[in-house]
């Protein structure tokens, strides 16, 4: 299931190699997308520099702005509302719209089939995979359009791996549920707490395998948003939780997805 990203020229941006949607990771060397952090004008500089360099100027972009839930809308043709949207996950068979997620360390999973009958992005944090949002994303895609869940293909895109996430109070809260129990790992003092690890991947597949998955259509991108380094030692992505321990400025990179 892990898949080395193919970088472009540049390395701004990353890519699954064969996952049947349009999509893109931008990497830290592309410059934060968020306007939360660092200016607010050049965040969207950064942004619509990538988007129309990829060749999606022609796109309706649709954000994501995630409330750490299980909430997954469907996307009209025209959405009228506001071209961002409160929810986890989002939903669409219309070519012209293209979704954007901004995460720092939780994972965008992307969904799809061979002939990209529909497109779907959902937020995987570790309270949204806590409430299983990947299993029900695809629930909710086999009742609404008439495919199975054999027929998804799925790409888990950067995020934090197991190697880097550490947190003491999540860890604790999670175990309270069994079905975290392969999920976080003991640290080297052979207790949970201080030092374990959470692995959020294996949590997230383990639902994905549970609705209808095939192992072979689930590509999981083997880079680690805390601690995956280019050729030059710098840093590929922005990360909140390395942010945390190192005091660093915070950023976001972005995630985006359509049909065409």
């Amino acid at each position: 299931m892990l898949s080395r990203l193919e970088f472009g020229e540049d390395g701004t941006t990353c890519q699954f190699n064969d996952f049947p949607a349009r999509h893109f990771f931008t990497t830290a060397l592309a410059g934060n997308m968020s306007a939360k952090y660092g200016q607010p004008k050049d965040a969207l500089s950064n942004f619509e520099k990538c988007l129309n360099g990829r060749g999606f100027s022609s796109h309706k972009p649709v954000v994501i702005l995630p409330e750490h839930s299980d909430n997954i809308v469907f996307a009209p043709r025209h959405w009228r509302e506001a071209e961002e949207v409160k929810c986890d996950g989002i939903f669409t068979t219309f070519p012209e719209v293209a979704f954007i997620l901004r995460p720092a360390d939780c994972f965008p999973i992307l969904m799809s089939t061979v002939d990209r009958y529909f497109v779907g992005l959902v937020h995987a944090g570790w309270k949204s995979t806590n409430l299983e949002i990947a299993r029900q994303a695809v629930e909710l895609a086999v009742k609404h359009y008439p495919i199975e869940p054999e027929d998804i293909f799925v790409g888990i895109g950067p995020g934090i791996h197991k190697c880097c996430y550490k947190d003491e109070r999540t860890a604790q809260n999670l175990l309270k549920d069994k079905r975290w129990a392969e999920s976080v790992e003991e640290n080297a003092f052979g207790t949970f707490g201080f030092g374990a690890h959470i692995d959020l991947l294996n949590f997230n597949i383990k639902q994905l395998l549970y609705a209808g998955i095939k192992p072979e259509h689930i590509k999981v991108a083997s880079s680690c948003t805390c601690c995956s380094r280019d050729e030059k030692g710098k840093h590929l992505f922005f990360s909140h939780h390395r942010a945390e321990l190192t005091g660093e400025p915070e950023g976001r990179f972005s995630a985006v997805v359509s049909m065409i």
